[in-house]
């Protein structure tokens, strides 16, 4: 089961970076300006370090609770578990004028050991930003 996830994974990333590759090599008019798009990263926060990512991310906001011992907050720029920076990479190689709006959402982690994003946080952003659907793959 552990290989056949992996390899499905792995074909999944294969295709992205053969699109990619594709969108890249289109030709367009020289004439038509291409302008950036704005991306709403819905994930666990991305890594501000990552050289790559430096010109892209152009703001974000974080919903997750303060830790209560250690009265830290979480920001958007510090992932938690690497998912939103792989994510933000590659949205980045798929779309190169992407500019990046990173959102972070609150997580706990399961009865399964897995982490898990709450569900109060998720609400929060669909009512402030009106979205109709989240979907989130950790």
């Amino acid at each position: 089961m552990a290989h056949e996830q992996s390899e499905h994974r792995h074909r999944w990333l294969t295709c992205m970076d053969e699109f990619a590759d594709f969108i890249q090599n289109v030709d367009t008019p020289r004439d038509l300006p291409v302008e950036p798009i704005t991306i709403a990263l819905i994930d666990d926060g991305v890594d501000i370090n990552e050289q790559s990512l430096h010109a892209k991310i152009i703001g974000g906001r974080s919903f997750c609770q303060r830790d209560p011992h250690q009265t830290l907050s979480k920001p958007y720029y510090v992932t938690s578990g690497g998912h939103g920076t792989v994510m933000a990479s590659l949205i980045c190689r798929v779309f190169p004028k992407a500019q990046l709006y990173v959102v972070k959402l609150d997580e706990h982690i399961s009865e399964n050991m897995k982490r898990q994003i709450t569900a109060k946080s998720a609400a929060k952003v669909v009512s402030l930003y009106n979205i109709h659907a989240i979907i989130a793959n950790f």
